[in-house]
């Protein structure tokens, strides 16, 4: 009989096919469960879809590059929040600076990310697939249900029009010098987007269209803060409005 060993808890897998009754872990996900922690045939984990479902499954078969599991039951399953985090912002020049703030981000909240491709601009490629990598590794990490998204490269343009048709009720420009907090003006319900520029800011072009779309001009503290903390801080704040909501119910 398979016995379920609590501290599996401690790390979880990842797997899109979970409604299965049996399902199969990818390389790498299989590489790391039978290489790096030694599962082995009989033992149970956790494996999470990413879409709001975590269960306890068997392990059937170990192979050479894939780890054959059989689900038990459904330890954890949640709707989407009500709050939906995203964080559109001008990827840095040291790539190290924005894959620290995908991995907090996400571990503090974040629902979406969207890379600008801005005016000023410090780069214009991006390793989408280690990106993803960061945000699964921090959605494991974080024990959260849900793995974020990462669109491609957008224009402060198209990003505006791309959360409008999304039905975002707020999107906020932040900067230093603006004289409200974002706290103050954070809904407490729906989609809400924080853009963060580049270090040599919006040029005026962007500026001017985030006015005229009625963009929400909030500071995140006295502070100047550097682009990828920006993103981290703009998370923490919006996330506390979900707690906030949950106080007032």
């Amino acid at each position: 009989m398979i016995k379920f060993n609590p501290e599996d808890i401690v790390y979880r897998f990842f797997a899109e096919n979970t409604d299965s009754e049996e399902f199969t872990l990818d390389e790498s996900e299989s590489r790391h469960c039978a290489r790096v922690l030694r599962k082995k045939s009989g033992d149970e984990i956790l494996v999470t879809n990413g879409k709001g479902m975590c269960v306890r499954a068997g392990i059937l078969s170990v192979r050479s590059k894939a780890v054959d599991l059989r689900r038990i039951e459904v330890v954890e399953q949640r709707e989407p929040d009500e709050i939906q985090i995203w964080i559109a912002f001008a990827p840095t020049k040291n790539s190290k600076r924005y894959e620290w703030m995908l991995e907090k981000a996400t571990e503090a909240g974040a629902n979406g990310f969207v890379p600008l491709f801005c005016d000023h601009r410090e780069r214009d490629k991006l390793n989408f697939r280690r990106c993803r990598d960061i945000l699964l590794s921090a959605v494991k990490q974080s024990e959260r249900l849900f793995l974020p998204e990462i669109t491609d490269w957008m224009k402060v343009e198209q990003a505006s029009a791309y959360f409008e048709e999304k039905g975002a009720v707020c999107q906020f420009l932040t900067a230093q010098d603006a004289g409200e907090h974002m706290t103050n003006l954070a809904p407490v319900s729906g989609l809400q987007v924080a853009y963060i520029g580049p270090e040599g800011d919006f040029s005026k072009g962007e500026l001017a269209l985030m006015h005229q779309k009625g963009f929400k001009y909030v500071n995140l503290g006295a502070h100047r803060l550097r682009t990828e903390t920006a993103g981290l801080v703009a998370t923490v704040f919006l996330s506390g409005t979900r707690y906030k909501k949950q106080r007032t119910v």
